[in-house]
């Protein structure tokens, strides 16, 4: 059986811990709270930031193409949650900063770029497939990634997140292929795998820390896994 290069005609992939090593929110409000010399308990934002994933998190779909407005709403919910001295309109400026520097807080795996161009060269066409907003573009961009993609598709407009299969089915219409000759590159087995198969495409699970000892799907241990490698 040959590699999975070899049998697709195009391969999809997750941008986070798939392509790039990618920061918790929780972790990006934390190290800004540290600039800002703003103290409150780790687990007091947790419970900050899910209640604004809540309440804010539906309506994402709603702001495509306006998310600077839709962080201040997101942000002016977390703070107030928070009780801060000033409204936290200083940390709020901190946090939206360090979000907006791809480079501080995403690191491509050292494999990427060398697995990328070497499936460009072998002619396989590339895309992504990500539960993100359209800040996802300039993100790849940043990482120098965004060249080797043909297609990119994100949930936000697509209108729900892996592992509905809405996301799948808008990227295959993009490639103009049909599931059978697609591969899907993940790191999530709930999202990426059950996705994929979700939508009938055929699922590959990167798995760099041993998350999943058993899974029912093929797994490789980083992205060289997708050239047959490693």
């Amino acid at each position: 059986m040959g590699a999975p290069a070899d049998r697709y005609k195009t391969i999809f992939f997750y941008l986070g811990d798939t392509l790039a090593s990618a920061p918790s929110p929780l972790d990006i409000w934390l190290a800004a709270a540290s600039e800002r010399d703003v103290r409150f308990r780790r687990d007091t934002l947790a419970r900050a930031l899910k209640a604004a994933d809540e309440t804010y998190g539906p309506r994402v779909y709603e702001y495509h193409g306006r998310m600077e407005e839709f962080w201040e709403l997101y942000d002016r919910f977390v703070t107030g949650q928070l009780k801060l001295p000033d409204g936290g309109r200083s940390l709020a400026k901190t946090v939206e900063e360090s979000f907006l520097d791809t480079r501080r807080w995403f690191r491509p795996y050292p494999e990427t770029h060398s697995v990328l161009s070497e499936l460009k060269q072998r002619g396989v066409e590339l895309g992504i497939i990500s539960n993100s907003t359209d800040e996802m573009i300039d993100r790849l961009n940043d990482l120098d990634l965004l060249r080797y993609f043909d297609t990119l598709t994100y949930s936000q407009e697509a209108g729900a997140e892996k592992p509905a299969p809405e996301p799948f089915r808008l990227a295959l219409k993009r490639a103009r292929q049909k599931p059978e000759r697609c591969l899907h590159v993940g790191n999530s087995y709930e999202q990426d795998v059950l996705g994929a198969r979700g939508a009938g495409i055929e699922p590959l699970l990167v798995d760099r820390k041993g998350k999943y000892p058993n899974p029912d799907c093929t797994v490789v241990k980083d992205l060289r896994g997708v050239l047959g490698e490693g």
